[in-house]
């Protein structure tokens, strides 16, 4: 367990191979970006812009089985950064599961290359530009508002309200 000065911009990079192994991120008040792999890894009660993406020597995260996210918020600030997602993930094989404050203002956007989308929100199907996008589907969570772009190519994405 590691502690982080409150308002870091925080950048982790990190391969873990071994089975059973949880990464969990939590109590983040300020950006985050994570590029890695490990079996699982767990968000929770993140205040700031939060990205995973190509992990470490361009392998994307790829041996990950599962994404879990909760307690997700924005703050006044990050409406501020209009060109920055809020919520931005590139997963080769891992299934993404978000919960969402039911008060949060979004605009949705989740690729499924080969997995499947299972959510409560009132998310559209669109044609993709892009053929090998198995399915592209669109949603406004509260009106719309900060971006959350999920690209899941082998995995099933599950995004819903907080109960």
């Amino acid at each position: 367990q590691s502690l982080v000065p409150k308002n870091t911009h925080l950048k982790v990079a990190f391969v873990i191979s071994q089975t059973g192994v949880k990464m969990s991120f939590k109590n983040l008040s300020n950006e985050l970006e994570v590029a890695g792999t490990a079996p699982v890894m767990e968000f929770s009660n993140i205040t700031g812009p939060l990205t995973l993406s190509e992990g470490v020597r361009n392998h994307q995260i790829g041996g990950t089985e599962k994404i879990i996210i909760h307690h997700l918020q924005m703050t006044k600030r990050d409406f501020n950064k209009e060109d920055i997602p809020f919520l931005n993930i590139i997963t080769t094989y891992g299934d993404v599961d978000v919960s969402l404050p039911a008060t949060t203002a979004a605009t949705i956007q989740v690729d499924a290359l080969a997995g499947n989308l299972y959510s409560d929100l009132n998310m559209v199907e669109q044609r993709p530009a892009f053929p090998a996008v198995k399915g592209r589907y669109t949603g406004n969570l509260n009106g719309g508002g900060k971006m959350i772009a999920i690209n899941a190519i082998a995995g099933n994405v599950y995004i819903r309200r907080e109960k």
